[in-house]
């Protein structure tokens, strides 16, 4: 088992949440694109549902920016007022994503 192992998997269960919710938001964004007409005439159901989706994925995105790096325990994904949850590397230290 490898020294950051454990520290990967919890980043993999905090990743998934995360592309299930932008997928999703990006989903309904082009669905209301697409079907704009039939959306404005159910708005009642649309936004409610934007909204709850909106808060999930916001949700998602912050706990997955607060992960810790393993190596250094700074925020893997943010180095001072940049932050980019679709880095490779330790912003802060370097160490590459799910290396050992």
């Amino acid at each position: 088992m490898s020294d950051y192992q454990e520290e990967w998997e919890a980043y993999q269960k905090l990743w998934n949440p995360f592309l299930f919710t932008l997928i999703g938001q990006l989903a309904i964004i082009i669905g209301f694109i697409c079907f704009g007409a039939a959306v404005r005439r159910n708005l009642a159901l649309y936004v409610p549902l934007e909204c709850l989706w909106t808060l999930l994925f916001i949700i998602a995105s912050i706990r997955l920016q607060k992960f810790r790096c393993p190596r250094c325990g700074e925020q893997f994904c943010s180095s001072g007022f940049y932050h980019n949850v679709f880095v490779r590397r330790c912003l802060n230290c370097g160490l590459p994503k799910f290396s050992s």
